[in-house]
C-alpha cells in the first residue's frame, strides 16, 4: 500500500486532481508536432526527403514549429530534459504525447 501511495500521489498531484497542466500540455503538443513534422519531412515512401541530422532546411522547420509553440530549441530541450528527473511527470508527459499522436492533426502547417 505504501508503494502505491508513493507512486500514485505524485501523479495525482501532478495532474492537479483532474485539472489540466497547461505547461505539460504545451510541451506534449509541441513534442507530438515535432514527431509528426519529422515523419512528414524525413520519409516519402521509402525515399529520404530531408536528413534531420544535417539539413539546415529541416532545422529551420524545427525552429519555426518550436517558435509557433512559444519555445526556442534550447528552452524546449531543457524543459524535456528536466522531465527526466521526475518519473511521474515524465510518464504523464508521454501519456499526453500518445494522446496527441492518436488525434488527427489539425492544420499544423506541415
Amino acid at each position: 500500500m505504501t508503494f502505491q501511495c508513493r507512486t500514485i500521489l505524485p501523479l495525482f498531484l501532478l495532474l492537479g486532481c483532474g485539472q489540466k497542466n497547461p505547461d505539460l500540455d504545451r510541451l506534449a503538443t509541441t513534442y507530438s508536432d515535432l514527431v509528426q513534422f519529422r515523419q512528414a519531412r524525413t520519409f516519402a515512401g521509402a525515399q529520404a526527403v530531408l536528413s534531420p541530422m544535417d539539413s539546415t532546411a529541416y532545422l529551420r522547420g524545427v525552429d519555426s514549429l518550436l517558435h509557433r509553440h512559444g519555445f526556442t530549441r534550447n528552452e524546449f530541450t531543457s524543459r524535456i530534459s528536466s522531465l527526466s528527473h521526475d518519473p511521474a511527470a515524465y510518464e504523464a508527459f508521454f501519456s499526453r504525447v500518445q494522446i496527441h499522436l492518436r488525434t488527427p492533426p489539425d492544420s499544423a502547417g506541415f
